[in-house]
């Protein structure tokens, strides 16, 4: 006969006095899970994007200038003729 079949002598009984609600002060242990992690932002430096170096600049025209450059690459690359505006 195995183990399971056996009986038990005290029967589990379910309610409010098994387990963790047992305690009924609570407890003064903290799981790290329950404790803030992060706490504290990181703001941007001089030189990564922030919103004063980024409101002074031209987007658009730097877009198309990026953009002609990587054609006339390409152009060239391929031999034909370089197309600039």
């Amino acid at each position: 006969m195995t183990c399971a079949a056996r009986p038990t002598f005290n029967p589990a009984q379910g309610g409010e006095d098994v387990g963790y609600y047992r305690m009924k002060e609570g407890t003064k242990q903290l799981s790290v899970r329950d404790m803030a992690g992060h706490t504290r932002l990181k703001l941007r430096m001089q030189g990564q994007g922030s919103s004063g170096e980024v409101a002074g600049q031209d987007m658009v025209a730097e877009l198309r200038e990026r953009e002609l450059r990587a054609l006339d690459k390409k152009a060239l690359a391929s031999g034909g003729a370089a197309p600039s505006e």
